[in-house]
């Protein structure tokens, strides 16, 4: 599919210049395109990775309602230790926003147009959910 816009692209400026030129040009948007794809594949990764890191915290029962044995029992554990209070849990598991738009349900888009679109839009502004709905 890529390669025929390509190719197609590359006649084009074949017309206008040398195919040398157009060569080189059609080389360098390609090499673009993977670097920029191999980026977004780490990104992903990456954040997977938090999730991992994140989830089993959220998963862990909050102090505030375990009994005083249990609280006992879990200072000494060297199990996942959630967070101090129910509000920090609900606090920590933020969906994905914007800054000028309502939250959005990530775990019912996530993988969807939508997402991605919210996601890839404007990087420096985007806040990923960690937990699932």
């Amino acid at each position: 599919m890529r390669c025929g816009r390509l190719n197609a692209r590359k006649k084009q400026l074949t017309a206008q210049s040398s195919a040398r030129c157009a060569n080189e040009v059609i080389a360098g948007n390609d090499d673009q395109y993977w670097l920029a794809c191999e980026a977004q594949y780490r990104h992903i990764v990456g954040l997977k990775a938090a999730i991992a890191a994140i989830d089993p915290r959220l998963a862990a029962r909050t102090t505030d309602i375990l009994t005083v044995a249990q609280r006992k029992t879990r200072r000494t554990a060297t199990a996942v230790k959630g967070y101090a209070t129910q509000k920090k849990n609900d606090n920590a598991a933020a969906s994905i926003c914007r800054a000028s738009s309502p939250p959005l349900n990530s775990s019912a888009l996530a993988g969807s147009a939508a997402w991605w679109r919210a996601v890839n839009t404007s990087p420096q502004r985007a806040i990923i959910s960690i937990r699932p709905a």
